[in-house]
């Protein structure tokens, strides 16, 4: 009998038909229960209690046809349900029928275990999406379509993950392969581990362990947000050059730059804040580490071109400054060429400076319109998203479209951030890989096109295979589906998550996709998100002071309550809710003295009362001072109230105004380099020392100097500073 008709009569209140389906689909549901739970007996009490509740409820199904995907969202929510039990320990690799047995096995045994083992462990280092139609296909033999009709998505969209799968595994496995049964590579907690050492490593100048770790995760070298091996489970906004070279490291910097580490480290590649167009190396100037600026300024030189002479023709462009950057050419031709530190042409800053004539100067003498800079940006990705670290929609078409005019590539990311379907279509017709391959600059032509609401290009780029899970820049995954729920496109959402989007991704300081989506107010995105499995962060519920939703969450799930503190709380709140919020938490077991020092600040510059509360129990007023003050202005409603926030600090709370950071800064010297007379003053008057120990790039006076604050200098030097 036809499926249709099985299920049709099965929704009808026939028993045996439902028992016909049963049949049909329990090895495919358990399966996809392996998938997401990771464990062969609590796949099966969950895929049991899914047809359970599949018998109750099968009459809800209007088109018999839905069946499969009905039953696919039936067992996500028992293994959804399972996964939130309190103290749930789940047991990997225990998939299908493949349980290995405890006991001693001799020889051949062994090494047959053990492979099996590493091909279980490859397989659950592949995304969710590919191991669901590894399992359901390979492993328990269901046809592709029915796979499809089962995960509802598309069957060219099981044909891809399983391709991309396969090569996977069969990378993975020849690597292990020939490193050897005992020389496995190591797990996620072990690689994070290394990460982790490799940094401490740079911050004392061991070369040797650097090296070493170096050799094991060259993914690394220019910073773990360009590894594209595994998910990290937090950002890691850093690289082993600049940690190497802030700290004085020279051995250990020429030794990166020998090994092919990009001169313009991952910390200043992109623009990020006030620090727009300085000179990072200054910074290493200032440490008294001249040397290694000069090295790394020309391996800089060697990499992007000349640097700026004193004309500066980079400050010019920046400046949109057309005569002068006329006259700097002029004066000497091959300066169109030149480079700020980090790699920018004048042409980079005339495009983001939205300057269509100075571009047009740039290009008709010679500007070289593909050059890239430290962070992968030619001048056209630059007219397309900036020169921020942080992705902004800046598309500046005419500039764009003179550049593609003067010999600019129309790359894949190009076509598809301004919905060019025709010269997509071109590219993927030579090859269709390109529809997953990442930019220089690592953004992928889909986040592109779902950033700026190009449908029929996101279905396109889909149906080429394109990964929405696969790693960009400052992402723990891919950036489409945080783009598209931020800024509304419903359409798009929809067919990321079909095809396989995970939700959970976050990108730095933005949150994932939820976050984006209720930060946007689009609630039917809201509503899309949870039926695949996204949720909020407790802390967004904190932002809200929605005390009913952290008090139910929390009877459920005490353990999250060292997440219920916010970055920041919303302005249609009040305090007392907020204190309620956080007594709460602390009912439960929140303690802060690891908190986060920026939602300490921002707790601090927006609930006084309840930053008092959580310095009751562990927080620090230290961390929040060293913040606060050497701010940024701007951050603050003027002088006064930054000013407000420190007196609070050390008078309301006893902060030490004496305290340093790792590095030995204190808060004198923040706000004696950020400018800020009255802070320090005020520092001054309250016992800080204008002499502290450390090292001498890190006293006040240093600080107000280096940053040309003469005023805060003389300041300091009054009160015997030297």
């Amino acid at each position: 009998m036809p499926f249709v008709d099985i299920a049709r009569r099965a929704r009808d209140g026939d028993p045996e038909s439902f028992g016909e389906l049963t049949r049909r689909f329990q090895g495919m549901a358990y399966g996809y229960a392996c998938v997401l739970l990771g464990d062969a007996h609590l796949a099966q009490d969950a895929t049991q209690e899914a047809f359970m509740d599949a018998y109750r409820n099968i009459s809800a199904i209007r088109a018999p046809e839905a069946f499969p995907s009905w039953l696919r969202r039936v067992v996500y929510k028992h293994c959804d349900r399972l996964l939130r039990r309190k103290g749930l320990r789940v047991v990997p690799l225990e998939f299908a029928d493949a349980v290995v047995d405890s006991a001693p096995l001799p020889g051949s045994r062994l090494v047959e275990a053990e492979t099996e083992r590493q091909a279980f462990a490859a397989l659950n280092a592949l995304p969710e999406p590919e191991r669901a139609v590894t399992i359901l296909h390979e492993l328990r033999g269901y046809p592709q379509r029915e796979v499809a009709a089962f995960l509802g998505i598309p069957l060219h969209s099981v044909k891809n993950r399983l391709r991309s799968a396969r090569r996977k595994l069969a990378e993975r496995m020849h690597l292990l392969a020939n490193q050897g049964l005992n020389d496995e590579m190591p797990d996620l907690h072990e690689r994070l581990t290394e990460v982790r050492e490799l940094r401490e490593a740079c911050k004392r100048g061991d070369a040797a362990r650097a090296t070493v770790l170096l050799q094991r995760h060259p993914e690394i070298q220019d910073g773990p947000d360009r590894d594209e091996r595994f998910t990290y489970p937090g950002s890691e906004l850093w690289s082993p050059l600049h940690v190497a070279a802030v700290n004085g490291h020279e051995p250990l910097v020429r030794l990166l730059l020998d090994m092919g580490a990009n001169p313009v480290p991952y910390e200043v590649a992109a623009q990020y804040h006030q620090d727009t167009y300085h000179d990072w190396m200054d910074v290493l100037r200032d440490r008294g580490h001249g040397a290694i600026a000069e090295g790394i300024r020309a391996a800089v030189a060697e990499r992007y071109g000349t640097l700026v002479d004193d004309g500066d023709i980079c400050r010019a462009a920046a400046d949109a400054n057309i005569p002068r950057v006329t006259a700097l050419i002029a004066e000497k031709p091959e300066r169109v060429r030149h480079v700020d530190p980090v790699g920018n042409t004048p042409l980079h800053h005339a495009t983001a400076a939205n300057c269509l004539e100075l571009v047009r100067v740039l290009v008709d003498h010679g500007a070289p319109v593909d050059a890239l800079n430290g962070d992968g940006r030619t001048p056209a990705v630059v007219a397309l998203f900036g020169l921020h670290r942080y992705w902004r929609n800046e598309l500046k078409l005419e500039i764009l479209e003179h550049l593609l005019a003067h010999g600019a590539e129309h790359t894949p990311l190009i076509a598809a951030s301004t919905g060019d379907e025709v010269r997509l279509r071109e590219l993927l017709r030579v090859d269709p890989s390109l529809a997953n391959v990442a930019d220089t600059c690592r953004r992928r032509p889909l986040s592109g096109a779902a950033a700026n609401g190009h449908t029929s290009v996101v279905r396109l780029l889909l149906e080429h295979g394109a990964d929405p899970n696969a790693k960009e820049a400052i992402c723990q995954g891919g950036l489409s589906l945080r783009e598209a729920a931020g800024r509304g496109h419903t359409d798009i959402v929809r067919a990321l998550l079909d095809h396989g989007a995970v939700p959970q991704h976050w990108v730095d300081s933005s949150g994932d996709a939820m976050f984006g989506a209720h930060h946007g107010g689009h609630g039917d995105i809201i509503r899309l998100l949870y039926a695949h499995g996204g949720t909020m962060e407790l802390q967004v519920y904190s932002a809200q002071h929605r005390i009913d939703v952290i008090a139910e969450i929390l009877r459920l799930q005490p353990s999250k309550a060292d997440d219920v503190l916010p970055y920041g709380w919303d302005d249609d709140g009040d305090e007392d809710t907020a204190c309620d919020i956080m007594r709460l938490a602390i009912r439960y077991g929140a303690r802060f003295e690891d908190a986060s020092e920026w939602k300490l600040r921002w707790t601090v510059t927006k609930y006084p009362r309840v930053f008092r509360l959580l310095c009751e129990h562990g927080a620090k007023p230290e961390g929040p001072l060293l913040g606060i003050a050497g701010d940024m202005r701007r951050r603050y409603a003027d002088e006064a109230d930054q000013h407000r926030h420190v007196v609070f600090l050390v008078e309301g709370m006893g902060a030490d105004v004496n305290c340093s950071d790792e590095e030995g800064v204190t808060p004198l010297a923040k706000a004696a380099g950020a400018g800020h007379a009255a802070i320090v003053e005020y520092l001054l008057t309250r016992g800080a020392d204008p002499n502290p120990e450390g090292p001498e790039w890190a006293l006040p006076v240093a600080a107000a100097d280096n940053h040309g604050h003469a005023q805060v200098a003389r300041l300091l030097r009054d009160h015997a500073a030297h």
